[in-house]
Formats: C-alpha cells, structure tokens, sequence
C-alpha cells in the first residue's frame, strides 16, 4: 500500500568501518520507532536490534502479515552473482511492500559506480511515494549506484580512509575536500540536501 506522505527521506551514511555508522542509525531507529523495519544484514551487525533471518520466505511472511516487523535479513553467500541477486529480491519485497524504514548496509557489495539493481534504483527515485525511510550505507562510496548519493535528502559521512572516496563525498556535501581529510574517529559531517544546511559533530 503506497504511503500518503510524499516527503522523501532518504538518507546517505558514509564511513570507514568502525567510525560509528551503524550506532547512528540504530539511534535514529530508536527515537523513530518504526512500526515495520527491514535491514540489509549481510555484515551481521544489527543482530542485536532486529530478528536475523536467511529466509525470503520468512521476510515475505512478515510483510504480508501488516504486524508491528524488525527483520535483519542476511544473504548467507559470499557468491558476488547470488548476493547481487538477493539484494534485489529483497529491494523488490520492499518496495512492494512500502509503508516502512529500510536499512541497506554496505552498498558497494550490491551496486557499482554506474549500476544497481532496479528495484534498489526504484526505491532511490520513489520511495516516497511508498512510504519508505531508506538509510544506506558504505565504507566506499566511490564504489556505489551514485543515483542513490544524488537522490539523498541528507548525506552523511564520518572518517574515510581513501582518497577517492573523500572527493566524492567532498563533492556530494559541497564542501572542502580538507573538512573531509580532517576528520577523526567519530566525527562526522552531514547536509540537509532540501534546505542546503550543514551540521557537524
């Protein structure tokens, strides 16, 4: 069932592994409380805040059935083909689905540069108009779709630990490259894309 609200929100969370992505967005999903939440869980790191599961099955069971949902979904492959293919089928679901928060971890798995699968580009570009809170994240964002950097409402980036990435996100906040090579340890900066504001912590 597609949402009513068309206000998108989609939010890009970029850093090197370690520097606090996953505890931001736990802490977003703690104060939102969203009635249903689906997590991309192929790094296993959300097994404390949502049910794992291997089963696509399992998560179509679960979006059917209109119930309060945490699922963390985890691919249990390290087949690049398979695991691209299952991203797919679970964007799909989502989609589908629509009306819920979706967490996709470390998208340079799942897209490159220049391709994502189309319902991940479908929930980019339109998920708004279903209802979707989508947070995706990477510890290269030179390496993932930059359909869904461009169609951001908020980009986020904590320490990243290789040139090309800081230019990109340098480029993507519209900020000086410096301010991105600057940062240390949990430090992060973030861009209010619609309102063109900047926050720093």
């Amino acid at each position: 069932m597609a949402g009513s609200d068309n206000k998108a929100h989609i939010e890009a969370v970029m850093g090197a592994s370690g520097c606090g992505k996953s505890h931001y967005i736990k802490g977003c999903i703690k104060k939102a409380k969203p009635h249903r939440l689906i997590i991309w869980d192929a790094r296993e790191e959300y097994g404390d805040f949502a049910t794992p599961t291997a089963s696509l099955n399992d998560l179509l069971k679960g979006l059917r059935s209109g119930k309060r949902l945490r699922l963390a979904y985890r691919p249990k492959t390290m087949d690049e083909k398979l695991l691209k293919s299952k991203f797919e089928a679970v964007c799909k679901l989502v989609f589908a689905a629509g009306n819920l928060t979706f967490i996709a971890e470390e998208l340079s798995d799942v897209t490159s540069a220049s391709w994502a699968p189309g319902p991940w580009r479908q929930i980019s570009t339109q998920g708004r108009h279903r209802g979707l809170t989508v947070y995706g994240t990477s510890q290269r964002p030179a390496s993932i779709d930059k359909h869904f950097l461009g169609n951001a409402t908020h980009v986020r980036t904590h320490r990243l630990n290789y040139q090309t990435d800081r230019q990109v996100l340098a480029q993507f906040l519209d900020i000086p490259l410096e301010k991105v090579v600057a940062l240390r340890e949990y430090g992060w900066i973030m861009r209010d894309m619609g309102k063109g504001e900047i926050s720093t912590g």
